[in-house]
C-alpha cells in the first residue's frame, strides 16, 4: 500500500486531489490532508511514501516543507502542484528533488502521468531495500539471486 498526504491550502483541491489520487489504483491511499506544511509535518510522523504539496500556504510553505522532508523523512517522495507559473519556485523544487512540478489548474491527465512515474518510483525503490535486506539477512543467497549488495 502506497500512503500519500496532500497539503494545499484550497479544500478545494485537496478534496480534487485526493479522489484522483484514490481512484489511480487498489494499493494508493490518501491517508490524510493537510492545509499547510506545519500540518503537513505532524501527519508525516506516521510512515507515508509520497507527499503532494502546494507552494504558497500560510505557516509553512511547501518548499520548506520539502526541506523538512528531505532532512527528517529522506525516504519520502514529493510532487508540487502550485498556480504560480514561476520559474524560481520550479527551480526551488527541482533544486530539492521534487519529482514533478504540476501547474494549477491540474490537467487530469498529466497528474495521472505524473502520479504513475511517482508510484513506479516507490515501488521500484521498496523492491531494491527488499532485495538488499535479503542479502544481508541471507549472503549465501547473492549469487542465486543475481543481485549485487550495494
Amino acid at each position: 500500500m502506497i500512503r500519500v498526504l496532500i497539503v494545499d491550502d484550497s479544500m478545494l483541491i485537496c478534496s480534487s486531489l485526493s479522489k484522483s489520487v484514490s481512484g489511480y489504483n487498489d494499493t494508493t491511499v490518501v491517508s490524510g490532508t493537510a492545509s499547510n506544511g506545519v500540518m503537513a509535518l505532524e501527519w508525516l510522523e506516521d510512515y507515508y511514501a509520497l507527499c503532494i504539496t502546494d507552494i504558497r500556504m500560510p505557516a509553512m510553505d511547501g518548499l520548506e516543507l520539502i526541506e523538512h522532508i528531505n532532512r527528517l523523512y529522506p525516504w519520502m517522495k514529493y510532487m508540487v502542484v502550485s498556480s504560480y507559473d514561476d520559474f524560481q519556485y520550479a527551480q526551488s523544487s527541482i533544486k530539492l528533488y521534487a519529482l514533478d512540478y504540476i501547474l494549477k489548474p491540474i490537467d487530469p491527465r498529466a497528474f495521472h502521468e505524473s502520479l504513475s512515474s511517482a508510484m513506479e518510483r516507490i515501488i521500484q525503490e521498496r523492491n531494491h531495500e527488499a532485495a538488499q535486506l535479503i542479502l544481508r539477512k541471507l549472503p549465501m543467497n547473492r549469487s542465486w539471486m543475481g543481485i549485487r549488495l550495494v
